[in-house]
Order: C-alpha cells, then sequence, then structure tokens
C-alpha cells in the first residue's frame, strides 16, 4: 500500500524540480523576445513606417524589370569621404576607395533621386565621381554619371538648385567610366549633390552599347538598406518562433512565472507573482508589408557580401569652405585604371603621398598652419636632453681639467 504513495511523491518532486528549472528558462525566453521586439522597433522608426509600406507597395515601387543577367549596379569615389542615398534609403559610404553596391531594382521608383552628401576633411584637394550603371558581361551601360549636363545640381545651402561644376583635379583618381570629377561652387568643406532619374532611364540604358573600361582595384559592399531590411525580416521570423514557445510555456500550471493569451486582445501577457498581465502591442501593418517585401525579392539577392572600408571620420572633421579658384591648367587629370587609395592624411596642411600629374590647383595661403602642439613637445623635450647632455660632459671635462697642476708639469718637463 505504500509504494503508490511513494511514487507518487516522486513524480511530485520531479514535477516541482521541472517546474523550478523551467522558470529561468522562460524568462531567458522572454529576455530575448523583448531584445528582437526593442531591435525590430528600432528598424521601423529608424526607416518609418511610411517609407516600409511605401516599399511592399508594388504601385509605389513598380523597380524595373532588367533582363536576365543584368543588374543595377553604383560606383563612387570622394574625396575624402561621402554617403549616398536613393530615393532617401542609405546606400553606402566612401573615404577615397572606389566604392561598388549592386542596389536591386525593387528600391527603384518612377521618379528617383541619387543624393550625395560629400565633405573634405584634409584641406588638400575635394571631389567626387559616381556613375550608376546597367551591369552585364558585356560592361557597364551608363544610366547617370557625374558630367555637366545630366542633371547634377546642389541639394542644400544657399546655393541650392544651382547646377554642380566640373572641377580641375590635380591627384590621380579611379577611371568611373562616363564619369569626371565634380564639387559644388567652393572648394573643400561640404557639399551635397543630386540628381533626378526614372524608372524608365534604367531601362533605356539596357539598349545602350557597353562601355569596356572595367575599374580593377574596387571595393563590392552591400546596399546598407538592403541589408537593413534583411535583418529586420530575420527579426521577425525569431520573434514569432519565439512567441511560439512562449505560447506553450503559457498554458503549464506555474504560480511563479505564467505567459497567458488574454481572451480580450488575443495577445501575448506575462504575469509574476501578483502582478497584472502585461499587454504586448504589434505593429501587424508594417509585419504584413515586409513580408510582401521579401516575397517581390528573387532568393539570390537577399544577402551581398561585405568588406571591412575606411572608416568615416564623420561631418564633424569637415573643413571649412574655401574660394574656389580657377584651374590654370587646361588638361585633364590622370585617369588610370589601376589607382590605388592614398594612405590616410594626418593633420591639416600635410601633403598627399605619391606624385601629382599635371599642375596643381593653387591653394590659399590660409591652408598653410603652424606645427602641431605635440610636434612642439617633442621638439622641446630633444633639446632638453641635449642641453643636458651637452652641460654633464662639459662639466667632467672641467673636472679633468683642474684635476691636473698644470704649472707642476711644466716644470717637470723643463
Amino acid at each position: 500500500m505504500r509504494q503508490p504513495w511513494l511514487v507518487l511523491s516522486l513524480l511530485a518532486a520531479v514535477q516541482v524540480s521541472a517546474a523550478q528549472n523551467s522558470a529561468p528558462a522562460a524568462l531567458a525566453l522572454r529576455r530575448e523576445y523583448n531584445g528582437v521586439a526593442a531591435a525590430i522597433d528600432t528598424l521601423v522608426r529608424l526607416y518609418s513606417v511610411d517609407r516600409l509600406k511605401r516599399l511592399a507597395d508594388p504601385g509605389a515601387t513598380p523597380g524595373a524589370r532588367l533582363p536576365e543577367g543584368m543588374r543595377l549596379v553604383l560606383m563612387f569615389w570622394a574625396d575624402d569621404e561621402a554617403r549616398l542615398f536613393l530615393n532617401g534609403a542609405p546606400v553606402g559610404q566612401t573615404r577615397l576607395t572606389p566604392t561598388r553596391i549592386e542596389i536591386p531594382t525593387i528600391y527603384l521608383e518612377a521618379d528617383n533621386v541619387l543624393t550625395a552628401q560629400c565633405w573634405d576633411t584634409d584641406r588638400v584637394e575635394s571631389g567626387f565621381m559616381a556613375g550608376l550603371y546597367v551591369e552585364d558581361g558585356a560592361g557597364l551601360r551608363p544610366v547617370v554619371t557625374t558630367v555637366e549636363g545630366q542633371g547634377w545640381e546642389v541639394a542644400a545651402g544657399p546655393e541650392m538648385g544651382s547646377p554642380a561644376q566640373e572641377i580641375f583635379y590635380a591627384h590621380a583618381r579611379p577611371d568611373l567610366p562616363g564619369a569626371e570629377v565634380m564639387w559644388g561652387p567652393q572648394l573643400f568643406g561640404t557639399v551635397d549633390l543630386r540628381v533626378h532619374f526614372t524608372a524608365a532611364d534604367v531601362i533605356r540604358a539596357t539598349r545602350r552599347a557597353p562601355l569596356t573600361e572595367v575599374l580593377v582595384s574596387v571595393q563590392d559592399r552591400a546596399m546598407e538598406f538592403h541589408e537593413s531590411m534583411a535583418r529586420l525580416v530575420g527579426l521577425q521570423e525569431r520573434r514569432r518562433e519565439l512567441a511560439a514557445r512562449l505560447a506553450v510555456g503559457a498554458v503549464r500550471s506555474d504560480p511563479h512565472l505564467r505567459y497567458r493569451l488574454n481572451s480580450a486582445r488575443h495577445g501575448l501577457s506575462y504575469t509574476l507573482g501578483r502582478a497584472g498581465p502585461l499587454q504586448e502591442e504589434k505593429d501587424l501593418a508594417v509585419e504584413e508589408a515586409i513580408l510582401r517585401w521579401r516575397r517581390q525579392l528573387p532568393s539570390s539577392r537577399q544577402q551581398f557580401a561585405l568588406h571591412e572600408a575606411r572608416t568615416l571620420r564623420g561631418v564633424a572633421a569637415a573643413t571649412a569652405a574655401a574660394p574656389l579658384l580657377a584651374a590654370t591648367a587646361a588638361g585633364a587629370g590622370d585617369r588610370r585604371a589601376d589607382y590605388r587609395p592614398p594612405e590616410d592624411r594626418g593633420t591639416a596642411g600635410e601633403g598627399r603621398g605619391g606624385s601629382s600629374h599635371g599642375r596643381a590647383q593653387p591653394i590659399p595661403s590660409a591652408v598653410v598652419r603652424s606645427p602641431s602642439t605635440a610636434l612642439l613637445w617633442r621638439m622641446g623635450c630633444l633639446a632638453l636632453l641635449l642641453c643636458a647632455w651637452t652641460g654633464v660632459h662639459s662639466w667632467r671635462g672641467w673636472r679633468l681639467w683642474h684635476a691636473v697642476d698644470w704649472e707642476e708639469e711644466a716644470q717637470k718637463r723643463a
């Protein structure tokens, strides 16, 4: 008669132990769920609900159906730094390095705006080059490049709306096919440039003859906005998995940690002890929009290779603008397919490594600056060490000289 009670006691002990062990695991699940939900909320707030809904609307983003084997790529370079945006969505950034980014055509709208925020950090030279191309095995077919006459204009400041200018650039530059160096109506400083193009322009570019020049030294990166959208999709899938696991735990009898399905709101709730349920609100409209967007993407476009790039110093490091002086040379700068990015320059006023081809553009006298404080301190310390060394050896020589009675030595020799 005692054995059934013994078995029941053992089973009860096992159940209590399992309940105690499940509480920390359930709490860890809830913490992960909260972290995933917070990351989703951050991305949605960063890119706005309206943009995500418009992205999933085929009528708002018709894209451009490219022939098989063709892709839309953006190549750009800046001296010193630039960030690019397509219809307000971040594309990528660069510092002194030719960069190539493939843009999925789903991000194209009927009318598009390509914007470049450029700034100089070293007061040596400033410039920006870019080209949007349709690429295939035969070469590059330009849609729009940085040359005068293609609609590039200043996008901010007192000169907003004025045409951007091709400028003379004295140092070596990358050979972006069909592109020239452009800047705003000043030297150095910060310049915002933009150009408008349509989805029809992209389709027309597919019928043009390809340019055979290919940039050899170029850095391939992924479109920043596309990576963020892929991450958002992954986070939503993980949230659904965690919600399902938490819903299973909600039916278990646990006096300390419980997950319930509220019948009134049909949402996930969490209680601890006698605390009331904490309801969670989910923006189902955004989630459904992202799911529709994902279904439109080919699987091959989900991820792109990403390589490390130079760290930008940021707009806070931009130099002050200077008057733009007219170039005294009429020839074009060096156009080399084997362009190599220069080394990062140090303090303002230091020269650029490598030789320049053609005459250098005149630089205002304000560019010349006094030595830095650190250099003056190093020179002062070296001078003090030199004085100390000279003093010690002079003192030793003086002691040796007076240690000898030179009159007595002279008498002995006489």
